[in-house]
């Protein structure tokens, strides 16, 4: 089933589940092609792509959890975070999931804020573009998981090529790979600030470069 539309598509309230969705070109001048408050949703086999929004391209989610499974974000762009996915004071799990081609003024793929929690597994990150943070930012308070997953070629124009981990933040990274991300000023992979932790198990850095 194809979702075409402008501006955003719909908001989802109550517990749900999407399957075998493609959702695409959709605008909104404000929230997300789909705006997620307060239910539990999994979202599953599903494409999201060409999606614009101020935050959060293709979703947005506040107070609820996301469970994301074998889904496609492509070609989504925020014209403020998170070229993908925007979390507040939410969860959300990702699974045999790809994100390629989003772009945002913050976190080129996904942003998590607000004591939100993010646990990404085997998954792939390629291509993304942001100021801050090319693939995600993880920011005030926020707990970033990630394991068995790829990021490569993902683009900070200014700060962390891959990862930005900042205001008391949490990052994690086991049995992962980061090649090939680049940001023009500071931190090719992985940026944190004095206020976060980072802790990286088994895992492979290459390639990465900064100015």
């Amino acid at each position: 089933m194809k979702l075409e539309g402008t501006p955003r598509l719909f908001t989802i309230t109550k517990d749900s589940k999407l399957s075998n969705l493609t959702i695409r070109d959709a605008y909104s001048n404000d929230k997300s092609a789909i705006v997620i408050e307060n239910p539990t949703l999994t979202i599953e086999n599903c494409l999201f792509f060409n999606n614009t929004a101020k935050n959060g391209g293709a979703i947005l989610a506040e107070f609820c959890t996301v469970t994301i499974i074998n889904s496609t974000l492509t070609n989504n762009t925020a014209t403020n975070v998170a070229g993908a996915i925007y979390a507040g004071c939410a969860n959300v799990n990702i699974v045999n999931s790809t994100f390629t081609n989003n772009t945002a003024n913050y976190g080129g793929a996904i942003e998590i804020a607000y004591s939100s929690t993010l646990t990404i597994t085997n998954s792939t990150f390629t291509n993304n573009t942001a100021n801050y943070g090319g693939a995600i930012i993880t920011y005030s308070y926020s707990t970033l998981t990630i394991t068995n997953t790829t990021l490569t070629n993902n683009t900070a124009t200014n700060v962390a090529g891959a990862i930005e981990v900042v205001t008391y933040s949490t990052l994690t990274i086991t049995n992962t790979t980061l090649t090939n991300n680049t940001a023009t000023n500071v931190a090719g992979a992985i940026y944190a600030d004095n206020f976060s932790n980072v802790n990286i198990t088994n895992t492979t850095l290459t390639n990465n470069t900064a100015n």
